[in-house]
């Protein structure tokens, strides 16, 4: 491996070819007519996943290092990250994510309708939110950067659009913004504790603002749900509130904020919620992670499985590609992609990387990882 790729953020994108042999063959459901068949393969399934949970994990390299931070940034707590994406069984991936340890900044995107809209924000999101923060606060900063955001997404051809879920660091602050529902959830002494808002649009108050838009709600059928670790016998529908404009009765929407969707600007709002909390020391990790990972798990659930495996000495892309791949085992139908951002000091401390200047998405790459990891 190059000295030179040695570097602050840590992410992995994995895709059609899974490094977990355990999931390799459950990214998608079985298709069968036969209902107790797929009960069985299901069954099976789970049974599987239980054999991903790491027993004598492998470590990457361990290499000391005391992190820099840019001037304007405390130096007290340099959080690392990790992501993990797979496309399960869509038929694209339309998740993106952008990690940035060194300007402490990560985000996840979940494009509907196509993988432009999260693209874009990927590319620009953080440096929209950058520039304001020169004259704003960083609460202003973060919601005119959204705001930003969804301006250039209306003016250019991409017609679909996207979530956006981000955290950033600044000044011993931890700040979670977001529109739709890919959500944010912290760890702090083991307790699970949601920092973002699933905006979906039969929400008491997201329902007042769309029909006062001229829009309207519909009930469909999703995908199965299929609660984590729940019984596959206990199976139960999931209906979802769609949102309409009345005008434009063909396009839907299952979200009731974000940034694009110009066939629907007049209901769908850009603007974000904003968390703000101080650092206190009892924090873990954040996770951030688009809705297939929480269409089949709990809050306390993803927060459980990566507390147990860093406390085996996991690396932060194991436990990142861990937790993907439970989803996936769980039968999801989504594309899944999970950011954890540590920010315990003692665990940041065992997984420092040695190297030089950092750039804004380096890091490993699938290769590079799985190099490592046969060491």
């Amino acid at each position: 491996m190059k000295k030179t790729l040695f570097v602050f953020s840590l992410f992995l994108v994995t895709s059609s070819t899974p490094l977990l042999s355990a999931a390799s063959s459950s990214s998608s459901a079985p298709g069968t007519s036969d209902p107790a068949s797929a009960k069985q393969r299901v069954h099976k399934r789970l049974e599987r996943s239980a054999s991903a949970l790491p027993t004598s994990p492998k470590q990457l390299p361990r290499i000391e290092r005391s992190h820099s931070a840019l001037p304007s940034l405390p130096t007290q707590l340099n959080p690392i990250a990790a992501t993990a994406a797979r496309q399960g069984a869509r038929k694209t991936m339309e998740d993106t994510f952008y990690n940035n340890n060194k300007k402490k900044f990560w985000g996840v995107y979940d494009g509907h309708g196509s993988h432009l809209a999260a693209l874009s924000a990927q590319n620009n999101l953080h440096l929209n939110i950058f520039s304001c923060e020169k004259t704003l606060s960083t609460k202003q900063a973060l919601k005119q950067g959204f705001l930003n955001t969804h301006a250039e997404l209306k003016s250019s051809a991409i017609l679909y659009g996207t979530t956006a879920t981000v955290a950033l660091v600044r000044s011993g602050k931890l700040y979670v913004a977001n529109v739709g529902d890919s959500r944010a959830v912290l760890c702090a002494q083991g307790t699970a504790y949601q920092v973002s808002v699933d905006h979906k649009p039969d929400a008491e108050e997201e329902k007042a603002r769309i029909e006062s838009c001229d829009g309207y709600l519909e009930t469909r059928i999703s995908r199965s749900d299929f609660p984590f670790l729940q019984n596959i016998d206990e199976i139960i529908s999931h209906k979802v509130q769609t949102v309409y404009m009345r005008k434009n009765m063909y396009n839907g929407l299952a979200v009731s904020r974000a940034l694009g969707d110009t066939d629907l600007e007049t209901i769908v709002s850009a603007k974000p919620y904003i968390h703000e909390q101080e650092l206190n020391g009892s924090e873990d990790f954040l996770i951030i992670a688009s809705d297939g990972l929480w269409d089949v798990m709990s809050n306390q659930a993803a927060v459980d499985l990566v507390k147990e495996w860093l406390s085996k000495e996991c690396h932060p892309i194991t436990c990142a590609t861990f937790l993907v791949d439970k989803a996936i085992t769980l039968w999801n139908h989504d594309n899944v992609t999970a950011t954890i951002v540590i920010l315990n000091p003692a665990i940041i401390s065992k997984w420092t990387l040695a190297g030089g200047e950092t750039t804004e998405d380096d890091g490993y790459s699938t290769e590079e990882l799985e190099s490592s990891l046969s060491e």
